[in-house]
């Protein structure tokens, strides 16, 4: 627990640190000089026991949240306490004397203030690194936020990340937006900082909605009447088209091959399209070239030209007019292409048989309330066995209703505790779990608190089991996706693959008067090899690699984008394979 402890404190921002140990140490120091000055210079002792609010008093002036007061009362609070604290032991002791008794009662209040202050970071904002760039302009702060970054990103080296590019390209595009006074635009390079970091635990917070929807709706951009999607040989075809757009009016439908977008080739439009949303983040290049073709149907202007092959096998070209805004059209393509297990169960740790030998778990997330704050016991205990106890009592019953395999749907997983995730996995494979926090070190090396070793007996690491993921199996759902890919009774399955971000959250930039926030990851966890478990190179190459990847002919893109919902191919796909695996066995 001590080690965790420690793996937490050493990502609290330097501030903060230089704090916590300049008021316990001020306490030490003025204990030894009392016996030293008590006799002949107790009013000077007694000056000096002032000194610690003085200092606090600058320090929260210095630290000031321009536009959120709150966080800073909240964070700081405890330590202004105990200057406090240490003041009235200053005046007991100067006017009533009892050393021992009121600095055992001043030394007690101090270090419950300092877990006060420990705990409103660590559990209630989740803020351990703060970058607190308020009271600067929009170039000022968000020269301050790269710099934080480049310093403090916790896999900054892992991915090779160029700072010095990043500054030459987007710095010029805030100068931009700030000398015409554009908020939406600055939101939009602060997305563009998002996707060169290529990191779904980084997020972007604009705290007025009007501009939040803005930059959304920006970079979705323009409808006009349809979207695209590839299927398996390659061809982009028009899918969600509006039967009353100038799209279908031009003889555009659901399959129809699209083979220039603005007289650009198709292929060329697609390969330099970005895919820059601020719901949907695509970390591994695998996801982002399934997705690239949702994206271009909403880049053009006033109008784009597109051309493709019409019933009669005839290429043609087509002038379409944009129609609105594009966002809604995008999510929709997106939520399609990641749909599937709502069908069946939208709770949490929700099981059933599928068939007579196929049970099914589906994790939602990772977090799992057993007395309240269990998450809690989790993170610093090594908790959840009622967690682990319940999940096993539900595979027996499985078992007993004739189980021979077992599908775990961790699409659309929203994550949570990565304790949660070892907790699950340890049931289904036999493998060796690290320590869940780590850290890095000022010499840049990935250190890993603690040794592999097992949770408990895996009791159905025998069972074939078929792992779905896709590109919404998130943060601890990587963890999870991840340690049971280390099994070898499982196979990972979907029609894309999974997030690709499993380091921890914790860290922050605050920006010009807190109307914009960056978030991103200040934990490490690593595999046994001592590198991130699953977050991507520089390259952005998938590391947790699926065994089957599920793609779409032609008649499976229209049949995919014109379902009613009822349907699963991924789930059907993965039932298949486990019973050619049960009945080969």
């Amino acid at each position: 627990m001590l080690k965790r402890l420690f793996a937490l404190f050493t990502q609290f921002d330097d501030s903060l640190k230089f704090m916590i140990a300049f008021q316990f140490g001020s306490l030490i120091l003025l204990t030894v000089l009392y016996h030293y000055m008590k006799e002949r210079h107790k009013k000077l002792w007694l000056l000096l026991c002032v000194l610690p609010l003085i200092v606090f008093f600058i320090f929260y002036v210095l630290n000031y949240v321009h536009g959120n007061p709150v966080l800073l009362f909240q964070r700081y609070s405890g330590l202004g306490a105990v200057s406090i604290i240490i003041l009235l032991w200053g005046i007991a002791l100067y006017f009533r004397g009892s050393a021992a008794v009121y600095s055992v009662f001043a030394y007690t209040i101090t270090i419950c203030c300092f877990g006060i202050t420990a705990a409103s970071v660590i559990l209630y904002s989740m803020i351990y690194n703060l970058g607190n760039f308020t009271s600067y302009d929009w170039e000022k702060s968000f020269s301050k936020t790269i710099d934080r970054l480049e310093k403090v990103y916790v896999t900054r080296e892992w991915k090779e990340i160029d700072f010095d590019s990043i500054r030459s390209e987007l710095i010029p595009k805030v100068r931009q937006a700030q000398q015409i006074g554009d908020k939406a635009a600055f939101g939009e390079v602060l997305y563009d900082l998002k996707y060169e970091l290529f990191d779904g635990h980084i997020n972007v917070e604009i705290n007025d909605f009007d501009t939040s929807y803005e930059v959304s709706q920006r970079l979705a951009g323009n409808d006009y009447g349809f979207s695209m999607f590839c299927d398996s040989a390659g061809e982009v075809l028009a899918v969600l088209v509006d039967e009353k757009s100038e799209a279908a009016a031009n003889g555009i439908k659901n399959g129809t091959v699209i083979t220039k977008w603005n007289n650009q080739p198709i292929d060329e439009a697609v390969s330099q399209v970005r895919c820059i949303d601020t719901f949907y983040t695509f970390s591994y290049i695998e996801n982002e070239e399934i997705f690239k073709p949702l994206f271009l149907a909403g880049k053009g202007g006033e109008s784009v030209e597109v051309t493709f092959i019409d019933d009669k096998g005839n290429e043609c070209t087509a002038k379409l007019n944009k129609r609105g805004n594009y966002l809604s059209r995008l999510h929709s393509g997106i939520d399609i292409v990641m749909s599937g297990n709502d069908i069946i169960s939208n709770e949490n740790f929700y099981t059933c048989m599928l068939n007579n030998n196929c049970g099914y778990l589906r994790v939602k997330s990772e977090y799992y309330y057993y007395g309240g704050m269990d998450f809690v016991k989790a993170e610093l205990f090594n908790g959840y066995e009622e967690m682990r106890k319940e999940l096993s009592e539900k595979m027996k019953l499985l078992k007993e209703q004739g189980m021979e395999c077992l599908i775990i749907d961790l699409r659309k997983n929203s994550g949570g505790m990565g304790m949660v995730s070892q907790n699950i996995a340890s049931l289904f494979v036999d493998v060796e779990f690290l320590s869940e926090e780590s850290y890095m070190s000022r010499s840049g090396k990935m250190v890993q608190l603690g040794k592999p070793a097992k949770i408990s007996e895996a009791e159905y690491s025998y069972m074939p089991i078929a792992v779905l993921v896709n590109a919404e199996t998130c943060s601890a759902g990587d963890c999870l996706t991840y340690w049971l890919s280390r099994g070898d009774n499982t196979q990972l399955i979907g029609n894309s693959y999974p997030w690709g971000c499993a380091q921890g959250i914790g860290g922050s930039c605050l920006l010009t008067n807190d109307e914009f926030e960056f978030t991103y990851p200040v934990h490490l966890t690593l595999s046994e090899e001592g590198v991130p478990i699953s977050d991507a190179k520089g390259d952005r190459k998938a590391r947790v690699l699926l065994d089957h990847k599920i793609e779409y002919d032609r008649d499976g893109v229209i049949r995919l984008f014109s379902s009613t919902g009822t349907d699963d191919d991924v789930l059907e796909y993965a039932v298949n394979i486990l019973n050619e695996n049960v009945n080969t066995r």
